[in-house]
């Protein structure tokens, strides 16, 4: 039933928990959220805006790195790090470390029959590098995907590439061409598009910099994957990054997803549906104008971002 509530937000603490099929792991897509209030202290890390992603009762996306002893070198320079989250890093520039101020919060949370909305805020986590940096969550319920836009703009005088990192307990697929990637795991599997049609590369390693403390046994340590993403060129102003993500099971099939860009437009074209992230001051697209900052239609209706949140109309 597509129409059920899927979302629950629990803001005092900072996370956000999205499920599908609770009674039945095999459809189920869980999504989960965290943008928290309490800054990156004690055992918290680094990782506002980031995400976790199980598709079918596979993990398919997840933090990387392991305990291996508090402060240990892994620990605290890869496990604490944002690098090793699924976040948005700055030049490889990670979110202001082990500080209170480093806070994030989830605002604008939005849900109807057909679609899930809400938007993760962690300027102050970026604060030395960034005046936003803001990541946008919607979730299409008929066709069960996701666009995340992660919404950038630099501190004056401060230049950054932004980089949007991912990792998996499995390799992945990538065309470079297309600018998508592709993970599986059993019968799940998860296809990425990134909407970006300027010069941008991928970056695949795996391991951790640095690995798990040598002094244990380091068949414990299961091999990790990472992905990251990279728009060429210093950011000078703002960027929007959009990327959608459409998972798979022996229950659901991945919708065709075809991206394009047009003047100021990223465009997505998610079997019927039409996602455009704005990347100028107004988009137009065919019938279309809006100085919305993301703009999704489905079956006529009209889904636009602002600062304020969602209209629709």
């Amino acid at each position: 039933d597509h129409t059920k509530k899927m979302l629950e937000v629990f803001p005092a603490v900072g996370w956000a928990a999205l499920r599908t099929d609770m009674e039945d792991p095999k459809k189920d897509i869980a999504f989960l959220f965290r943008s928290s209030p309490f800054g990156a202290v004690s055992h918290s890390h680094a990782n506002n805006n980031d995400f976790i992603l199980h598709v079918g009762g596979h993990v398919m996306v997840m933090p990387s790195g392991y305990y291996a002893g508090y402060g240990s070198d892994h620990h605290a320079h890869w496990v604490w790090h944002t690098k090793s989250h699924n976040c948005v890093t700055l030049s490889d520039a990670p979110q202001i470390m082990r500080s209170h101020e480093s806070v994030g919060c989830i605002d604008h949370v939005f849900e109807d029959r057909q679609v899930v909305y809400f938007r993760g805020v962690a300027d102050s986590s970026y604060a030395d590098r960034a005046m936003c940096c803001r990541r946008h969550v919607f979730f299409v319920k008929g066709q069960q995907y996701f666009i995340l836009v992660d919404e950038f703009v630099p501190k004056p005088g401060v230049a950054s590439a932004l980089q949007w990192n991912i990792h998996s307990w499995q390799e992945f697929d990538v065309d470079d061409k297309h600018r998508t990637f592709r993970l599986r795991r059993g019968d799940s599997i998860l296809h990425g598009h990134l909407m970006h049609h300027q010069n941008g590369f991928f970056s695949l390693t795996d391991g951790w910099d640095p690995p798990p403390m040598a002094g244990k046994d380091n068949s414990q340590w299961h091999q990790q994957y990472h992905l990251r993403f990279t728009p060429s060129g210093l950011e000078m102003s703002k960027r929007n990054l959009g990327v959608v993500l459409c998972p798979a099971h022996d229950h659901l099939i991945a919708p065709l997803v075809e991206t394009s860009l047009h003047d100021h437009a990223e465009i997505a074209n998610v079997g019927d549906d039409l996602v455009m992230v704005n990347q100028g001051k107004r988009m137009t697209y065919k019938t279309y104008q809006t100085d919305a900052l993301v703009l999704l239609v489905i079956e006529g209706k009209h889904y636009e971002v602002g600062d304020g949140g969602v209209t629709v109309n």
